[in-house]
């Protein structure tokens, strides 16, 4: 199916549901990606690609694969959320996007655990993400202006 096809798809379905009263909330999933996900495959094969500093990559730490997966789990790398190119492409080209093109909300998925123990933790700037306005830009963690609801 072609992304028009979904887009398609989409579009009749989220106005469909909203005819009816009805929101779509979509399910959002930020600490891991799969390895088929074009941002894994540059990392892996090309070590100096932007994208490489989306995982956490340690032949002896994370070994037999060489990377931090989601439960151990070689198909599911787990991402870095300290790295502030990914948080832009996830929170502005993800998650703004999509409330963007019609979808109500978000059910987030493992919302807390974004990072190892003692790393670079995104809670609060996942949980507050959706509720700024397009284009806004995201503020860093510690901001005293931000309000936590």
């Amino acid at each position: 199916m072609t992304f028009e096809a979904m887009s398609a798809q989409r579009d009749a379905l989220l106005a469909a549901a909203h005819a009816r009263d009805m929101r779509v909330v979509g399910d959002l999933t930020l600490n891991h990606c799969g390895v088929g996900h074009e941002w894994f495959r540059d990392a892996r094969d090309y070590p100096t690609s932007r994208e490489r500093g989306f995982f956490y990559w340690d032949d002896e730490a994370y070994s037999p694969h060489g990377y931090a997966s989601w439960f151990g789990f070689p198909s599911l790398p787990k991402l870095n959320w300290a790295d502030p190119e990914l948080r832009r492409r996830m929170l502005d080209g993800v998650v703004r996007r999509w409330l963007e093109r019609g979808l109500d909300g978000w059910r987030v998925d493992g919302a807390n655990m974004g990072a190892p123990p003692g790393l670079y933790a995104a809670d609060h700037e996942v949980a507050r993400a959706p509720r700024q306005p397009p284009g806004r830009a995201l503020r860093p963690p510690g901001d005293p202006t931000i309000r936590h609801t």
